[in-house]
């Protein structure tokens, strides 16, 4: 067994009895479904005071951040199995999403093939170890002006 091989043998039998494999809900079995909606049930009633019992969440309602312009939660369904989960997004956020992706098309509508190639090559540096970890260092380009973009980078512009 070469070398790389044993590694690799190792590295499966950690991960096998480091991590516990993830089932996805719909495929627990009806009890373990139960059990999950029981659980979800018993956090919506400790989330009372902040959701009014309706809902949990990781997030504050009325969070003022501008950078929190969406919001997650989860609900249980009227089966007794069933849980359901929403995203709520703002008007900001979607306008926000929406000027960003045209600045970059923008950008990117300016550049040359060849420019936009040389403004996203990165290398990588020597490898190096501490302990068992290897670390793989990415050496990214210089930023460039470009006279398309007025004499501007590509984040800049």
């Amino acid at each position: 067994m070469s070398w790389d091989e044993r590694e690799e043998a190792t590295m499966r039998h950690r991960r096998g009895n480091t991590r516990r494999s993830f089932t996805p809900y719909e495929n627990l079995s009806r009890h373990r479904q139960r059990d999950a909606f029981i659980r979800l049930r018993g956090r919506i009633l400790r989330e009372t005071p902040r959701h009014g019992g309706l809902f949990a969440s990781d997030m504050v309602l009325d969070e003022t951040a501008p950078a929190r312009q969406w919001f997650d939660f989860v609900f249980l369904g009227l089966d007794g199995h069933s849980i359901w989960n929403a995203t709520l997004v703002t008007g900001g956020l979607v306008f926000q999403d929406r000027i960003q992706d045209l600045a970059w098309d923008r950008t990117c509508a300016r550049l040359t093939p060849a420019e936009f190639e040389a403004e996203f090559r990165w290398k990588s540096g020597p490898v190096y170890s501490v302990g068992r970890q290897k670390f793989y260092p990415v050496i990214l380009p210089e930023p460039r002006r470009h006279a398309a973009l007025d004499g501007l980078t590509f984040r800049e512009y």
